[in-house]
């Protein structure tokens, strides 16, 4: 029997952790996100941990400093402006120090109490309505 399989591009992203709190950064249209992102083709045989410092470095700064943890949910969205789908896969990580310094990518962050965090549908776009799921699950356990 012959199926007809979808194809997804991946995204690797992290749930920075310190003393208690999370970080979130706020897109271009003030939406919820996080740190990290796509593989480049020539990391196709790079390790996890490897696109995700590079990620991190280019998205917070080479300053930040960060424990990789274990993969903590996932979820899918499509994405309407390149018209095909992502996996997101989203790691925890322990916050060591350093600078934040955004990138272009992002408009702001701030670390959330994970415990007082309202997750509402308008911090997300409306068709990543799994996103939004997600993460309220998480944040509301």
């Amino acid at each position: 029997m012959k199926s007809d399989y979808q194809f997804y591009q991946i995204s690797i992203k992290v749930l920075l952790k310190k003393k208690g709190k999370v970080l979130i950064l706020r897109d271009e249209n003030d939406l919820i996100d996080l740190p990290g992102g796509r593989i480049e083709k020539k990391e196709a045989k790079s390790s996890i941990e490897q696109i995700i410092r590079r990620e991190i470095k280019e998205e917070l700064g080479p300053k930040v400093s960060f424990k990789l943890k274990n993969p903590i949910f996932h979820f899918r969205v499509y994405s309407k402006q390149y018209k095909y789908w992502v996996l997101i896969i989203v790691h925890e990580g322990e916050y060591l120090g350093g600078n934040i310094t955004l990138s272009k990518e992002h408009k702001s962050y701030e670390w959330i109490d994970k415990k007082k965090v309202k997750v509402l549908k308008k911090d997300f776009y409306k068709e990543n309505k799994e996103k939004y799921m997600v993460f309220k699950q998480y944040f509301e356990q």
